[in-house]
């Protein structure tokens, strides 16, 4: 969570936070992984992004591949890069960190819907379509923005490649908040 002074900001992991972050400044209150209702906003605009749940958890997934661990981190990359994106999906040893703030019984990341950051939020804009709704965000709430860089991205194939039957109705499951709320599709792009 990011806070300027106009603005909140609710950081949904793998939906653009960082690129946001470096483009409009602000300090960080609480870590990113902090939904919109820890914190009181006041009468700051608050806003967020979202991502198409099926590409945000393959590359929330290739992100921990491709990263190097911390200290004493126990969420070894090429273990995770062994056990692959199916098997990571429904594997509750991942993702946990969130203890570690107080989000006690919280489902992981890779069954958390974005929604959950983001209820409250006075503008959720998308990743699809960063470039305009930033422009719009940052008009609105009154942010004179530097140039939104393109920071943290992950490479690798086409997400869509990654799913099967199976995983893919996971995905329906778990982000069917998401998916309502904001009109995805599996083969939207």
């Amino acid at each position: 969570m990011i806070i300027g002074d106009k603005f909140v900001f609710i950081h949904v992991p793998k939906t653009g936070g960082q690129s946001i972050h470096a483009a409009i400044g602000g300090r960080v209150i609480l870590p990113c992984n902090s939904p919109r209702f820890a914190v009181d906003a006041g009468d700051k605009y608050t806003f967020g992004f979202v991502r198409n749940p099926w590409a945000r958890l393959v590359s929330l997934y290739r992100f921990l591949c491709q990263r190097v661990p911390l200290p004493g981190d126990a969420h070894n990359p090429a273990a995770l890069t062994e056990m692959g994106f199916r098997a990571w999906l429904d594997c509750p040893y991942w993702m946990h960190q969130d203890r570690a703030w107080g989000w006690k019984k919280l489902p992981p990341l890779q069954k958390r819907p974005q929604v959950w950051w983001l209820d409250g939020c006075r503008f959720v804009g998308r990743f699809e379509n960063m470039e305009r709704d930033f422009a719009d965000v940052c008009w609105i709430a009154g942010i004179k923005p530097s140039r939104l860089p393109h920071l943290n991205a992950t490479e690798g194939i086409d997400w869509r490649e990654e799913y099967d039957v199976a995983s893919r109705d996971f995905v329906g499951y778990y982000f069917a908040s998401d998916i309502k709320k904001f009109g995805y599709k599996f083969d939207e792009v």
